[in-house]
């Protein structure tokens, strides 16, 4: 799963959640849909209980926000670094 942030000239803007390797649905453990590919939210992670933190609840993601660990990522799945 992917968070594309998006931003504006007052700071962040929203995210765009992409599944890249898996399921266009995002299901917890009882079967039920926590989210589809590619959907956004405008709420602030952390913060306004958006929906980047529920998935993090319901699926146990652990994001990565170091740059040299996403580029690596975008060099295996798409042959080249971030494309934000």
């Amino acid at each position: 799963m992917v968070a594309h942030p998006h931003w504006n000239e007052n700071g962040f803007d929203w995210y765009e959640l992409e599944v890249l390797d898996g399921p266009e649905q995002i299901l917890d453990e009882a079967g039920r849909l926590v989210m589809d590919d590619c959907v956004v939210d405008q709420r602030v992670p952390g913060e306004e209980g958006g929906l980047i933190d529920a998935v993090t609840r319901e699926v146990d993601v652990r994001w990565w926000t170091d740059r040299e660990r996403i580029d690596a990522f975008w060099a295996t799945h798409w042959g080249s670094t971030s494309p934000t």
